[in-house]
């Protein structure tokens, strides 16, 4: 109460050491490769910074397959005193979508002395390269100028999808009759002696014919 004065000092250091905290982050999830990625999404907040920095870094890791991979997003929460927090948003790219054949398959007849002309098979695919396989199996008909030849075709695309198949039927008959080789039709011969003849075809599809004759008196 005289007056005499002594201090002292007190220091209070206001430090921010919390890093923020996501209050939203992308779910995980997954999509086919033709569909569109669902956007960056992540929310995060402070104990004393109103308005949080997030960040967001994608890594890509490639799957079996060239269509198919994983993009794992990694989120970044800054602070303004440089406190992070980070999270993670996995989304997985699968493709299971087969191709599909520009050819539906049909049925055909031919001769037995044809060839097939094949058509031209393509396919396409959602997302990756397609290859495209036929295969041909031939069955039996009546007779050795009648059977069958199948042929399917399938489309693979790069992740091993495949395709429904296509078959088309190709059946050979035989509809054309033997062709007699030239032979002299009409002969004057006198009447106590008998023709000989010998008549020779040619078929189109048999290498051998059988040929009948019947004979045939008529008087004049």
């Amino acid at each position: 109460n005289c007056d005499n004065a002594t201090s002292a000092t007190w220091t209070i250091t206001v430090q921010d050491t919390t890093p923020p905290v996501f209050t939203a982050v992308g779910d995980d999830v997954t999509v086919q490769c033709d569909q569109d990625l669902p956007a960056p999404f992540a929310t995060a907040e402070d104990n004393c910074d109103d308005d949080v920095e997030v960040t967001v870094s994608p890594e890509i890791i490639p799957g079996e397959c060239e269509a198919e991979y994983t993009m794992v997003r990694t989120y970044t929460a800054t602070d303004n005193c440089g406190n992070t927090a980070t999270a993670t948003q996995t989304i997985t790219v699968v493709d299971t979508t087969a191709p599909v054949l520009d050819y539906a398959g049909g049925e055909m007849t031919l001769e037995c002395d044809e060839e097939v002309t094949l058509p031209e098979v393509g396919a396409t695919d959602n997302c990756s390269t397609v290859e495209v396989n036929m295969t041909m199996v031939t069955e039996p008909g009546d007779c050795p100028q009648n059977w069958f030849e199948i042929y399917t075709w399938t489309a693979t695309d790069a992740c091993g999808n495949d395709s429904e198949s296509a078959t088309l039927v190709v059946e050979y008959d035989d509809t054309t009759p033997p062709v007699f080789d030239p032979f002299q039709v009409f002969v004057e011969i006198p009447c106590d002696e008998i023709i000989e003849m010998t008549l020779t075809a040619t078929d189109n599809c048999s290498s051998e014919t059988n040929i009948s004759v019947t004979y045939v008196e008529v008087m004049q």
